[in-house]
């Protein structure tokens, strides 16, 4: 009798063995790790944004801005023979007009503003911005040279511009980029995307 209790006991034994080493077999089957890859959230293929193409009203010069953008179109008005005002759509800048001083401080708060005048004469050599200058060099605007500043004008308390200027075929070209670059840290960027679009047309 001890030993069917001893021989039961034994194949009780190598049974529970069995079926716990094909347990630790199946388990990676039954509940699979994922891998890394698995888990980790896949970035979707970066798009170019959409744009739209301005042209001023005398036809003079074509480029490319954000879809989402305002745009007005301007006329002559003094020494200016045509003009462009665009605006992002998150575009504010506030003005302190019971300020006291000489100028009316400026804050750029959000957004972008570009401001594009066309005069009808050639920029003297002495033309440079108002204002404490951060950064200036040259660039090229559809083949022709031009000057890129970065600065603060006096009224400038908040935020920064960016103009490129230059002239050609008797006419100056000035395009003023105003923004916050805390608000904003792909101004820059979005500025000389802009730039590279342009298009002299006549």
């Amino acid at each position: 009798m001890r030993y069917i209790v001893l021989a039961l006991l034994f194949v009780a034994v190598i049974g529970t063995a069995g079926f716990l080493a094909l347990s630790q077999k199946r388990g990676p089957q039954d509940s699979p790790t994922p891998s890394p890859s698995s888990t980790l959230t896949q970035e979707t293929s970066p798009t170019d944004n959409p744009t739209q193409p301005v042209t001023d009203e005398m036809g003079l010069i074509q480029f490319e801005l954000p879809a989402e953008w305002d745009v007005i179109k301007e006329g002559t008005q003094g020494v200016r023979i045509s003009g462009i005002q665009a605006e992002s759509p998150d575009f504010t800048m506030r003005s302190d007009e019971d300020a006291n001083g000489p100028f009316t401080p400026i804050y750029y708060e959000s957004g972008a503003q570009l401001q594009v005048s066309i005069q009808n004469d050639t920029r003297p050599p002495t033309d440079r911005p108002t204002g404490k200058i951060l950064e200036e060099t040259q660039v090229r605007v559809d083949g022709i040279e031009a000057d890129y500043y970065r600065y603060k004008e006096p009224s400038t308390i908040q935020g920064e511009i960016m103009d490129v200027r230059f002239s050609h075929d008797g006419k100056s070209y000035f395009f003023r980029f105003g923004h916050n670059p805390d608000t904003l840290p792909s101004g820059e960027h979005l500025f000389f995307t802009i730039i590279d679009s342009v298009r002299l047309t006549k």
